[in-house]
């Protein structure tokens, strides 16, 4: 059902349409363990799989990903990443059924894009 949820979100954003390609580096999660979390380590991270891909000298690279937590999306939007979609947890239906609950502060899902060079 997640994997439903998580395809949804990718159809609505459009993404290779939006670029105008048909391919992209995609950037499946960003996750840092919990004793590394607010001193910068996946800001860096992130950061550092940008600065590798734009250092590959192709053209025309665009990079996809997804953000669930309210941890991981602002270190997307401090790289400049567009948003394409955000889709919110609750009220999504599955067959009748509410299938993402119990989120806590995380509310949604946002799919992002940003053209590397």
């Amino acid at each position: 059902m997640l994997l439903t949820f998580t395809t949804y979100a990718n159809e609505q954003a459009d993404f290779f349409n939006h670029f105008g390609v048909d391919e992209a580096f995609h950037f499946l999660g960003l996750i840092c363990v919990d004793k590394y979390k607010r001193r910068g380590v996946a800001t860096k991270l992130l950061h550092a799989q940008i600065t590798w891909i734009r250092s590959l000298g192709m053209e025309g690279i665009v990079i996809k990903g997804e953000a669930s937590s309210n941890y991981s999306k602002p270190i997307f939007m401090r790289e400049n990443f567009e948003v394409l979609y955000d889709l919110k947890f609750a009220g999504f239906m599955v067959n009748g059924e509410e299938i993402l609950q119990n989120t806590g502060e995380h509310t949604s899902m946002i799919v992002y894009g940003l053209r590397a060079c």
